[in-house]
């Protein structure tokens, strides 16, 4: 034996007992989430990370040369170093991420304990040490098959069946049968400004007024001046309530319109205005109206000399040059659905497994579930859908309970999706849970 054999010896010999320690493990995850609830992956892949245990008592450079995972159907079994799912013995790997489960086949709604201790090494000249059992980790399985969502898709047609009147307004007011309209000889990128003058009749007293309007890409209105609302793309038909800023006499309706990017600015729509008697009184935007490219000072006052601007172009298509996607459709309130249902005894755990063909916001006895929003998220809905589950054991007391949820048209029905149109995905939306 040479000296530094020796020297080497003496030093594994005194080192203090905690420097033989293998490092700690941490981080446990399962699909790469800590402690995740509804799984749908039969064989989920587990993970963990080495740490050293205490500061400045461990070794540096630590590599894992083996792994044991216990999997347990409870706390309890698990706390004991009983593996009743798993137990995978001492494997020679210094692999630590993608652990595939390979124990008992695993059913809908189970609950899996977990946790892993490593053999690590610090030097080639020392044997490989156990580390601790690292703490227990935890994953629930979700509803692995068709069969185990015994509930039903509900919704509530009838929250999208406009009023009488309401959808008597809808029929006069929108943008139906009407052609866009834009600037003689506009340039690309360009400020195009219309404007009309509107005689209010003698002795006809206006109940309402009402501007249907909607822009490519985005227009600003006024009457005699006074800032009336805006209507943009890919948003509903703006119906402006212009009522007050009418007057007797002499009124102006004044369009500022706009594009952010290299096309031509255009715009489409009607005035409607409904007096206390006698017929309404239509005003297309149409080639009645006069336009230019420049906005000269005063240009949104009725007194404005309009008579060298050019008649507005109306134009059959559309300034994109593609198909119509023009969303018309007012918009109405979501439908409320609710459940109440009793506990007359005391929770061990509660489970919600929820989603929506749309979009949902649930709650539980008036408290939110979960933190998610526009849940369950843009998928292909004609090939699947997801699902949430939330752990709402705490929530749940005995006695009286009710489930509520709040159901969204979302990327399945609404016009949120790029070709501007309802129902790309399917019908009204629907709820599960």
């Amino acid at each position: 034996m040479n000296k530094l054999t020796s020297f080497i010896l003496a030093v594994l010999l005194l080192a203090p007992v905690a420097a033989l320690h293998a490092a700690e493990v941490a981080s446990l995850r399962c699909e790469y989430r800590e402690n995740p609830l509804g799984i749908d992956v039969a064989k989920p892949r587990l993970s963990w990370v080495l740490e050293e245990m205490e500061q400045g008592t461990g070794d540096r450079g630590q590599r894992q040369t083996a792994y044991q995972v216990l999997v347990a159907s409870s706390e309890e079994l698990l706390a004991k170093d009983h593996g009743d799912l798993w137990d995978s013995g001492k494997v020679a790997s210094d692999q630590s991420i993608q652990i595939e489960y390979a124990g008992k086949p695993l059913e809908s709604r189970q609950s899996c304990h977990w946790k892993v201790r490593v053999w690590s090494l610090t030097s080639d000249l020392r044997p490989p040490n156990s580390s601790p059992w690292s703490q227990s980790a935890c994953w629930t399985m979700g509803l692995l098959k068709p069969d185990d969502w015994q509930a039903k898709w509900i919704g509530y047609d009838a929250a999208y069946q406009a009023r009488p009147e309401a959808a008597a307004d809808d029929k006069l007011m929108n943008i139906q049968g009407l052609k866009w309209v834009q600037v003689q000889g506009g340039k690309d990128g360009s400020k195009s400004c219309l404007r009309r003058r509107i005689e209010l009749p003698e002795g006809r007293k206006v109940r309402r007024a009402v501007l249907a309007l909607y822009a490519y890409n985005f227009c600003e209105a006024a009457v005699n001046g006074v800032p009336v609302g805006q209507a943009m793309h890919w948003d509903r038909t703006a119906r402006l309530d212009v009522t007050k800023a009418l007057r007797s006499g002499t009124n102006v309706v004044t369009l500022a319109v706009s594009h952010t990017d290299p096309y031509n600015p255009a715009v489409i729509g009607r005035l409607v205005l409904q007096f206390e008697s006698g017929e309404d009184l239509v005003i297309p935007i149409d080639d009645k109206w006069k336009a230019s490219q420049q906005a000269a000072d005063g240009w949104e006052k009725p007194a404005f000399d309009d008579a060298a601007w050019a008649a507005a172009e109306v134009f059959d298509g559309t300034p994109w040059r593609g198909p119509e996607a023009v969303s018309d459709l007012a918009r109405l309130p979501a439908p409320y659905l609710r459940k109440d249902f009793s506990i007359d005894q005391s929770v061990k755990r509660a489970m919600v497994y929820v989603t929506a063909l749309g979009v949902y916001e649930l709650h539980l006895n008036g408290k939110p579930v979960g933190n998610d929003v526009l849940a369950p998220g843009w998928t292909e809905f004609r090939k699947r859908v997801h699902y949430q589950t939330y752990d709402v054991t705490a929530q749940v007391p005995k006695g009286g309970n009710t489930l509520g949820a709040i159901l969204g048209d979302g990327w399945y029905a609404s016009t949120l999706a790029h070709l501007g149109r309802r129902n790309i995905y399917g019908g009204r939306p629907r709820f599960m849970a």
